[in-house]
């Protein structure tokens, strides 16, 4: 186990954040916004 979560931490050391961003919006076709927008429209008082 200590192995493996080495070569995680070791993997998880060369993403960023922005990295992960990026990919999202690039196959986001909005769909994301527009649950967020109606979850807050749902939920605010």
């Amino acid at each position: 186990m200590l192995r493996a979560e080495k070569a995680y931490r070791k993997e998880l050391g060369h993403v960023r954040v922005q990295d992960l961003l990026d990919e999202v919006q690039a196959d986001d076709d909005g769909a994301i916004a527009d649950r967020s927008c109606l979850f807050f429209e749902e939920h605010m008082r």
